[in-house]
């Protein structure tokens, strides 16, 4: 049985290295199934596999216990790269929730847990160190822990954690009013992704370039781009660029609800600024 285990288990981390959710989940649950309860870095590696694979999938109050639960676990038995991976998970976790001073000491432990050691994984960190230093209007900091997240994505050739880096990347030119930086990184994104196949990056890159559009002016471009992707904030910006407020609101409402329905406290933070502007540009001033 400890083998049916050990095995669904090592399927488990190779469907998460291909980033086949579902998969995850099916083998992490049927490893944990089978595998010896004195099995403990086994247990403690497919716990943290099943928590990543549900933060990706969006339950993060399942997430968050079984994340919490393996870093203990690895912390105490002292299997540092589960810890790593544990931590990542739950940093990203905690910037998610808007508890952004904690998600950064838990990132920065984890780069701490990783020196020394190759652990390719640590480019996450360096991502969302990169993320909440743009959120507290730190541009310098961020820009130093996105440069390390891309020069470390380089070196390992993942284009995955490539893409993840340059988004926000082009985030920073887009605060530095470098609207033609912006563009060029987003392009260079772009190419890359699709020759590699990371297609579940598609939305994100694809959000990040309505904010260039519209920047530039370019709502036509703007306007279609939206009706390719499934992004309602987006959409609801060109709805608010084209003078629609109605519309824009009527999308967000619902989403809005969704977002507090599967506790998503940064998109509800996110709809609701969006929200705001609505309200105003529709008159509704209170």
């Amino acid at each position: 049985r400890d083998l049916m285990g050990r095995i669904a288990s090592s399927r488990a981390m190779c469907a998460l290295i291909k980033n086949q959710t579902e998969t995850v989940i099916t083998q992490s649950l049927r490893a944990l199934e089978y595998l010896s309860e004195d099995n403990i870095p086994y247990r403690t590696a497919t716990t943290c596999k099943l928590g990543i694979a549900y933060l990706t999938q969006g339950n993060r109050i399942e997430a968050k216990r079984l994340l919490t639960e393996a870093r203990l676990i690895s912390s105490t038995s002292g299997d540092t790269t589960t810890n790593i991976t544990a931590s990542l998970g739950l940093g990203i976790l905690q910037e998610q929730e808007n508890q952004l001073y904690q998600a950064a000491q838990t990132l920065q432990n984890a780069v701490r847990l990783a020196t020394g050691i190759p652990f390719p994984g640590i480019v996450v960190a360096y991502a969302g160190l990169a993320r909440i230093h743009y959120q507290w209007n730190d541009l310098d900091t961020s820009q130093r822990y996105c440069q390390q997240g891309i020069q470390m994505a380089q070196q390992i050739e993942n284009t995955e954690w490539f893409v993840l880096c340059q988004v926000i990347h082009a985030r920073l030119k887009l605060a530095q009013k470098d609207t033609g930086g912006a563009s060029e990184i987003i392009a260079q994104t772009k190419r890359s992704m699709f020759h590699h196949g990371f297609a579940f990056r598609v939305a994100e890159v694809a959000a990040e370039e309505v904010l260039i559009l519209l920047r530039q002016g370019n709502l036509p471009a703007a306007a279609l781009l939206v009706q390719t992707h499934p992004l309602p904030l987006s959409q609801a910006r060109v709805y608010l660029a084209q003078g629609d407020a109605s519309a824009a609101l009527a999308l967000l409402e619902p989403s809005r609800l969704q977002a507090e329905a599967n506790h998503w406290t940064d998109e509800q933070l996110r709809i609701m600024i969006i929200q705001a502007v609505a309200l105003n540009a529709h008159g509704e001033m209170d």
